[in-house]
């Protein structure tokens, strides 16, 4: 009994260290935009862009030229994409959020503070970089399987299953990535978006899921395994470098992937 009251005891102690670790010896890794803005309403009026105006439009919203068509052909484009240059110049405040003892993500601090989102499609991956445990930064991934209702896939953390979240709480994030295979019609992307939501629902947690790298059914996963399994089902492998283990960081790198948004990253 006394050495179980201990271990309760020095259980408690190195939670309350570790907590405090993180949020008193903390490095942000939100990137902040050091040039100044440009007038992009001549760039919006445009009957027709060229590559050099798509990069003047991505250094300026951060958005990709997927999200910048997109955005085009709406009504509201010019105040749309003036909204999105405004939240990529943004420098809101960040706060740390403890999702356990060990494991932190940086998220706004004033819960007003939100960024827009790029239009999304089936088959879309988020990254993000804000989250680690005990200092490592392995960030966090997800798929997007119903982009009509804003519905992503994710393995989220340590005792809890696969599921599906609202794509709301990426908002909140103080850097993230939304990424689309490329070379590839919108009908495939749905198919792997469909695959994933029928068959990679209530899957089990685990750290070490996919070391053997199998596409044969998997008993557990993690964020960004979860997001490999599915593409790889259908060729696309999205380990940038065919390591042990598929990270986050793997995935925005992939050469299959193509840059719909960035926030908070270095562009």
């Amino acid at each position: 009994m006394f050495k179980k009251i201990l271990l309760i005891i020095f259980g408690g102690l190195l939670c309350f260290y570790v907590a405090f670790t993180l949020t008193s010896r903390y490095n942000f890794v939100r990137h902040t935009v050091e040039y100044n803005t440009v007038d992009i309403r001549p760039i919006i009026e445009k009957p027709r862009l060229e590559p050099v105006d798509y990069e003047v439009l991505y250094l300026q919203t951060g958005l990709g030229k997927p999200a910048v068509d997109d955005i085009l052909q709406t009504k509201t484009a010019e105040q749309d994409l003036l909204q999105f240059q405004k939240n990529f110049f943004a420098d809101p405040k960040i706060k740390i959020d403890m999702l356990s003892p060990i494991t932190a993500e940086e998220v706004f601090a004033d819960k007003t503070d939100t960024v827009l989102i790029a239009p999304i499609k089936d088959g879309d991956i988020l990254v993000t970089l804000s989250t680690n445990t005990l200092m490592f930064r392995h960030g966090h991934a997800a798929i997007v399987v119903d982009a009509e209702n804003g519905k992503t896939l994710e393995a989220f953390m340590v005792g809890q299953p696969s599921d599906t979240q609202n794509i709301r709480k990426w908002t909140k994030y103080t850097s993230f990535m939304v990424l689309r295979l490329k070379d590839a019609t919108q009908q495939q992307r749905s198919e792997i978006a469909r695959f994933a939501q029928e068959r990679l629902i209530d899957i089990p947690y685990s750290i070490f899921a996919g070391l053997s790298k199998s596409t044969g059914p998997i008993s557990n996963t993690h964020c960004s395994h979860i997001v490999w399994y599915a593409f790889k089902q259908f060729g696309y492998d999205l380990d940038y470098n065919k390591g042990m283990v598929v990270t986050p960081k793997d995935i925005a790198k992939s050469p299959y992937l193509e840059v719909v948004q960035i926030f908070g990253v270095e562009p």
